[in-house]
């Protein structure tokens, strides 16, 4: 709805809007902007239907430069998020032997373990009802050494990693906001519900996000909160006393690599070291971008947006262009006139030109905008908990350099599509143009 009816907005109100600013030039400064501001006044249809056909180019091009940028920049984060740091070794037990298994990988800088624990608050035959938080998720952290290996944004949290993780001991605990207000208690409070032997545990520190821990977001219905479980950052020896008693416990360990390290090299290095470990998992960062932008899903996409980003600046250029033609052809008159009056063939193609960037400059802001708004919508409805959700939530990203230059391309290939016609016309002759009205 929106890709259609806002180029037929501004074709219906740009010639209004010209015609307000070209009364308020004129009786300002005067000059070649106002003349021009009145020519397109007076050729209102004309301006209107190029801008509006500009508009929607612009408006087109930016949404291919915007999404598929956003949805690369957001892999990137997304599996961040997921694997925690560059690499993430899970079910892995820290002992004598996966430290020297570890320290003849060349290219880590530094290490740090983390415990998981899961906790059922109802049996399996006798689950909670609608509403009802059935789990207690624990992920416990080495507080000494946790904040400089994992990986963290500064838009998770009012807080920075560091003081966040500062806050967790033995008896307090944090958990993301959202999930706190499905607990139905507030910082400060203690956590309810917890095994028998374990009590006076307070939440200490909340956050938005946090990678490797928050997974979803509860729903809000108005008479319920839709939350079945509720992830809790601890203190790691606090989460291994859950040994015992939880329904799921594994330890595993963070590993943060060196400034400049052959990555791939880590990745085979640890699959060689650790393949003969039951059970133990190396996520990698590196592996599984490269797994997600080798996908033939994923060059489909991007291919998709960047042929219709060709076709909607050829589309463009060619509309200026043809545009810019047919409507000097109309106007053999008015140049003319001007001719007539004094005007030399410069000041006339000079002129013209400044009346196709206006109308470029028009065109390129209500599309910016609207293409903007389009990519903005477009990501708040995938990244709503109630429409599906994803965590963390997509965010808009503009690529300023290739928007910057993109702007450029198109400035000087519309000036010089547009620059032709106008030269034709401006260097017509005074009496070979009357003669011809």
């Amino acid at each position: 709805i929106i890709l259609i009816t806002s180029p037929l907005v501004v074709s219906r109100y740009f010639s209004t809007v010209i015609s307000f600013i070209s009364d308020f030039l004129w009786k300002v400064q005067g000059g070649m902007l106002a003349l021009a501001t009145r020519n397109m006044r007076k050729n209102r249809f004309s301006s209107s239907r190029l801008t509006a056909l500009l508009m929607l180019g612009m408006m087109l091009s930016f949404v291919s430069i915007i999404i598929p940028t956003s949805l690369v920049e957001y892999q990137i984060e997304n599996t961040n998020y997921s694997v925690g740091a560059d690499i993430y070794i899970s079910n892995l037990d820290i002992n004598n032997q996966t430290l020297l298994d570890l320290a003849e990988v060349e290219g880590i800088q530094s290490r740090t373990e983390i415990a998981r624990a899961g906790v059922n608050l109802y049996s399996d035959d006798n689950l909670g009802y609608r509403g009802d938080i059935n789990q207690y998720e624990f992920m416990g952290v080495n507080t000494t050494t946790f904040a400089k290996n994992a990986y963290w944004r500064d838009s998770y949290a009012e807080k920075d990693l560091g003081e966040i993780v500062s806050k967790i001991k033995n008896n307090t605990v944090g958990i993301s906001n959202k999930q706190l207000n499905a607990l139905g208690i507030k910082q400060g409070d203690k956590v309810p519900n917890l095994p028998s032997g374990i009590s006076n545990v307070e939440v200490a520190v909340t956050f938005n996000y946090f990678p490797n821990l928050v997974s979803y977001e509860p729903i809000d219905y108005g008479d319920y909160i839709s939350a079945w479980r509720i992830e809790f950052l601890a203190q790691i020896d606090f989460v291994k006393s859950f040994a015992n008693i939880s329904e799921s416990y594994s330890t595993g360990v963070y590993l943060k690599l060196k400034d400049g390290a052959n990555k791939t090299r880590v990745d085979e290095l640890l699959i060689k070291n650790f393949e003969d470990y039951d059970g133990v998992q190396i996520r990698s960062v590196n592996a599984e971008l490269f797994n997600i932008q080798d996908a033939d899903e994923f060059k489909i996409i991007l291919s998709s947006f960047q042929s219709m980003l060709i076709i909607t600046v050829l589309i463009s250029i060619i509309a200026v262009s043809y545009f810019t033609f047919i409507t000097l052809s109309e106007r053999n008159k008015e140049i003319g006139t001007f001719r007539a009056i004094g005007m030399v063939k410069n000041q006339i193609f000079v002129l013209l030109i400044v009346e196709a960037m206006i109308m470029l400059v028009s065109g390129i802001v209500f599309g910016a905008l609207t293409g903007w708004f389009i990519s903005s919508y477009f990501f708040y409805i995938i990244s709503n908990p109630g429409v599906g959700g994803i965590i963390p939530p997509q965010t808009l990203y503009i690529p300023w350099r290739l928007t910057i230059g993109f702007l450029g391309t198109m400035f000087l290939s519309t000036g010089i599509a547009a620059g032709f016609p106008a030269q034709k016309v401006a260097s017509k002759q005074t009496g070979n143009v009357l003669r011809a009205e």
